[in-house]
């Protein structure tokens, strides 16, 4: 009798051994998996926080290219979406803005909500593309024999007006202009204004590398680009580059040395071309040329040459026969943002995260 008295006691034991190593598995297992559950969580958060983040430079970036764009959107990564509004905007002087966007991240049933605050200035652009001809040096800009531009002119140097030249807009200078013939200028003659900085400003390297980083085709110097051949988006040619035929819309050709202009040169549906150079830009014989030009450089128009869109540059030397009609550069459908214009996030915060547990 004592023997099966042990003999159950050593049983009842096991047994209870057995049930308390189950439970602790089974405490275990629960922690195990409720630990899972929240790094989960924890992971979605974050990656809800990046996706928040990344609408947030997408926004920033469309801004950029387009200053005056309001429209919310929404994109997707590999990880989730995010959805982008812009909230309100405010004024701060005649050319600053301050924009506050609000970017959504959802990755799986996590959500982060961001808003930042940003800055653009000069806005809407640099002022020296509010001008059909804008030359930033100190030289003198020659309107002469049959010149005629549609719209205002401006130069940090000085302005002679002779000949049978014609400006429909105003003639200014932060030097002189000279004219003998007042009426030709329908806007009347502006000597010792306000100089305008270049959009160049003394960093035309560091704008160049931007549009190097961007461009979504990149060529070598020697180059001839042909506008029906031409991806969309930018083409960047690391040299000199030869530029001729009709372009997608929104195109842009910048070259890290002279850009050399030939024939017809327009965009596609009526829209203007981003043309730049580092170096320079020569137009020879550009009946019907639609774009935005730019140079830190000499601008060089030889034959005729007629431009419906802006000209900015360091000098310019105009053929005789030109005419210029300007088209503001923001309304020409750009896919590229103009010099000169920044954008920056000056603050950032966190509104809320929210979980859905399931």
């Amino acid at each position: 009798m004592e023997k099966q008295a042990q003999r159950g006691a050593g049983l009842i034991t096991v047994l209870v051994l057995t049930s308390v190593l189950l439970l602790l598995g089974l405490a275990l297992a629960s922690a195990a998996r409720v630990n899972a559950h929240l790094a989960g969580n924890r992971l979605r958060e974050a990656q809800a926080f990046y996706l928040a983040e990344a609408g947030l430079a997408a926004a920033e970036a469309r801004l950029l290219v387009n200053p005056a764009d309001r429209s919310s959107f929404s994109g997707e990564l590999s990880t989730g979406s995010y959805a982008v509004k812009f909230e309100e905007e405010a004024a701060f002087g005649p050319q600053r803005r301050t924009v506050r966007v609000t970017a959504k991240g959802q990755a799986g049933n996590a959500q982060k909500t961001l808003t930042g605050l940003f800055t653009l200035e000069p806005y809407p652009q640099h002022r020296a593309f509010d001008y059909a001809l804008y030359m930033g040096d100190e030289g003198t800009l020659n309107l002469s024999g049959n010149v005629t531009v549609n719209g205002d002119v401006f130069a940090n140097g000085d302005i002679d007006v002779r000949g049978s030249a014609a400006v429909t807009g105003s003639v200014s200078a932060a030097g002189q202009v000279w004219s003998k013939k007042e009426d030709r200028v329908e806007g009347g003659m502006f000597s010792e204004v306000d100089p305008i900085a270049p959009p160049w400003g003394g960093a035309a390297q560091e704008g160049f590398a931007l549009y190097r980083a961007l461009a979504r085709t990149a060529l070598p110097g020697g180059t001839t680009v042909q506008g029906p051949a031409a991806a969309p988006g930018l083409t960047f040619v690391e040299g000199d580059a030869t530029v001729t035929g009709t372009f997608p819309a929104g195109a842009a050709v910048v070259a890290a040395g002279t850009l050399t202009l030939r024939g017809d040169v327009r965009a596609a549906g009526g829209g203007v071309l981003f043309l730049a150079a580092r170096e320079g830009i020569v137009a020879h014989g550009n009946d019907h040329l639609r774009a935005v030009l730019y140079t830190p450089g000499s601008l060089t128009f030889t034959g005729r040459v007629s431009l419906t869109g802006t000209a900015v540059a360091g000098t310019m030397h105009l053929a005789g026969n030109s005419s210029f009609t300007y088209v503001k550069p923001t309304t020409g459908a750009l896919t590229v943002p103009l010099p000169g214009f920044v954008v920056t996030r000056s603050t950032w915060y966190e509104n809320f995260a929210t979980i859905t547990t399931r």
